[in-house]
């Protein structure tokens, strides 16, 4: 009974049951500063995988002009993988206990062109 056990944890393992990654759905749109989100541009959806045992954030997707995006973040802080923190040039991503935010930098291009990021749900 305990080698069937033992077999079970070590496929699964292997297969990814117990991955140390978890990946992040997000829509996200930017919008006009103070409109409360409803003036807003297109929608563009971003995928986060964060691996939390090598503490890495890949972010991927199609950016707001469409080119494909897949790169690995460097201005991370990983606690867990539901509790974590990208700062990017103009977004700053966070999850705490998995609830996802954006805060758009006040310095980027986005805030200076009056608009700021939004999430969609």
């Amino acid at each position: 009974m305990k080698k069937i056990i033992l077999a079970t944890l070590i496929c699964l393992y292997s297969f990814g049951a117990y991955s140390q990654v978890r990946t992040f759905d997000i829509k996200m749109t930017p919008c006009l500063i103070g409109s409360n989100c409803s003036k807003c541009a297109e929608i563009i959806s971003i995928k986060y995988e964060v691996d939390s045992e090598n503490k890495v954030v890949t972010v991927s997707g199609a950016a707001i002009k469409g080119e494909l995006v897949r790169e690995v973040l460097n201005d991370c802080l990983i606690k867990d993988q539901l509790n974590w923190m990208c700062r990017q040039p103009t977004i700053t991503v966070s999850a705490k206990n998995n609830l996802i935010s954006v805060i758009t930098n006040k310095n980027s291009s986005l805030y200076a062109s009056q608009k700021e990021m939004c999430i969609v749900k």
